[in-house]
């Protein structure tokens, strides 16, 4: 598991490449129901919200590159929508930065779990 945090916002994104952990994870987390219903189908990429307002995020594979940006989107968009910031052409760049910002840490963690 990776975690990147969002000071800013306060929010934590937890970012899973082994579907089982993501799911024992889950189990402990109180994740909302309709988001357990849909977990039971699990593809390639699943991103949810918990009631502790964590975003976890299963990804299937860290060499994946559109599945990452894909699914950091859905992270970004989540923590946006809690503090009530719509995409728009004012809110744009403030996605494109959280976009950014997340997605260097992720592959930071990464890079840094190979060089162990």
């Amino acid at each position: 598991m990776f975690k990147v945090s969002l000071g800013i916002y306060k929010r934590d994104i937890l970012f899973f490449f082994n579907q089982a952990d993501f799911l024992a994870f889950a189990e402990k987390e109180e994740v909302y129901e309709e988001e357990l219903f849909e977990m039971s189908e699990l593809s390639d990429g699943k991103t949810v919200l918990t009631e502790r307002w964590f975003i976890m995020c299963y990804i299937s594979d860290e060499e994946n590159h559109w599945l990452i940006a894909h699914e950091i989107f859905h992270c970004v968009e989540f923590i946006f929508r809690q503090v009530w910031i719509e995409l728009n052409s004012g809110s744009d760049e403030a996605y494109a930065y959280a976009l950014q910002y997340v997605t260097e840490e992720l592959y930071e963690l990464i890079k840094s779990s190979k060089d162990d």
